[in-house]
């Protein structure tokens, strides 16, 4: 009864441990300091249509309300089936698309809503660029949210007000290192274009996660190669040339900083509200134990 079969994701809630599960409905577990699981969630999912795995990626956040806790979160398999089938790819996919979350631990509410800003460029422009699911965090303890599509170049704050979330304003993204012209096709490679891939809240900051695009002609080349090129070894060093992770910190007025390379190479695991990135340097063969590194971010 204490336990989960599939976890996938965990954060501190208070003195509650919260782990997210792997299933058709995606619940989240509630265990206290005992461990002994005292809650669990409505249904997140409306259905398995994706599963993404991530070890550096979280899908919600714990947000202080007065003096409740509530989850704050998006769920890719809580758009309504008739909303994923092929004729569903197209700009009103953006309207209806209810993949963010709200659940309130102690009245069991669930309230869902859009993740997509009416003035993101691809929805104001009725643009299909795919999917393009929007990550959600928090920055502190809840005083600043940031909604970050995967696809153009925007980056959107809101605040929490009673239950929905209130927007305050949004800035435009720059990167020395990223293409902000190159268009993206929703039907080719998704490395083929610079999408943003992660977005974490520390304590003043956002950290922003993109990873550079491969050139069409060096993908083109190895697919002319064969059909089955994804498991020529040749893919894997292509990937590892040309997509590389890049980094934006944007405060909760839109000021904004770069990062293009960390101070070793890894990736970013975990970033605190005191401004500290933990990252898991690169290795060439795995080890039975973890070792971090923390950077603090200085302002």
């Amino acid at each position: 009864p204490n336990q989960v079969n599939f976890p996938m994701e965990v954060a501190f809630m208070g003195d509650q441990l919260v782990v997210k599960e792997i299933s058709a409905e995606m619940k989240l577990s509630f265990f206290d300091s005992e461990f002994t699981k005292v809650r669990m969630s409505p249904a997140l999912a409306k259905g398995l249509n994706m599963v993404e795995i991530s070890v550096t990626r979280q899908s919600f956040s714990v947000v202080e309300e007065g003096n409740s806790n509530l989850i704050l979160g998006v769920e890719t398999n809580a758009i309504d089936p008739e909303w994923m089938t092929p004729e569903s790819q197209k700009p009103e996919f953006y309207e209806h698309a209810q993949t963010g979350y709200l659940y309130y631990p102690g009245t069991d509410s669930l309230n869902r809503f859009s993740l997509y800003p009416d003035s993101w460029q691809p929805k104001k422009d009725k643009e299909w660029v795919g999917q393009a699911l929007p990550f959600v965090s928090v920055l502190g303890k809840g005083e600043r949210i940031a909604v970050l599509p995967r696809i153009g170049n925007q980056v959107f704050f809101y605040t929490l007000d009673e239950g929905s979330l209130n927007p305050v304003g949004e800035s435009q993204l720059f990167h020395p290192e990223r293409r902000e012209d190159l268009k993206v096709d929703p039907m080719e490679q998704p490395f083929l274009y610079p999408a943003f891939t992660d977005i974490k809240g520390g304590g003043k900051y956002f950290l922003l996660e993109f990873h550079t695009e491969v050139p069409l002609e060096v993908y083109q080349e190895l697919r002319a190669k064969t059909e089955d090129y994804m498991n020529d070894p040749e893919f894997k060093n292509m990937l590892k040339t040309y997509r590389k992770a890049k980094y934006i910190l944007v405060d909760q007025e839109g000021n904004q900083r770069t990062i293009s390379e960390l101070p070793v190479a890894g990736a970013i695991h975990y970033f605190d509200k005191e401004d500290v990135i933990y990252i898991k340097p690169e290795v060439d063969e795995e080890k039975d134990y973890n070792v971090f590194y923390r950077y603090k971010i200085l302002t």
